[in-house]
């Protein structure tokens, strides 16, 4: 299951989050706070203690759930309406 996760973690930690089962997108990397960067991340979540035990904080943005339906709702929506006048 990949959830949508933030891990923030300093300028000496960031380049060393990569954990099997994530996958970091360093293009998302913005700057939190003076040397405290975060960065997104899609992973199980079962990556998050060995990140904490990096010394990064990490959030869930959403879960495998939440992500499921969010690309369920998005499919619908990108569906082609059906032809009222064939029903196709």
């Amino acid at each position: 299951m990949v959830a949508l996760l933030r891990i923030t973690a300093n300028s000496a930690t960031l380049p060393n989050v990569g954990v099997d089962g994530l996958e970091v997108v360093y293009t998302s990397v913005t700057t939190v706070d003076n040397d405290l960067y975060s960065v997104a991340g899609y992973g199980d979540e079962s990556v998050i203690p060995q990140l904490e035990a990096k010394g990064c904080t990490v959030a869930v943005l959403m879960s495998s759930a939440d992500l499921d339906a969010y690309h369920a709702r998005v499919a619908g929506e990108l569906a082609p309406a059906s032809d009222p006048g064939t029903g196709a």
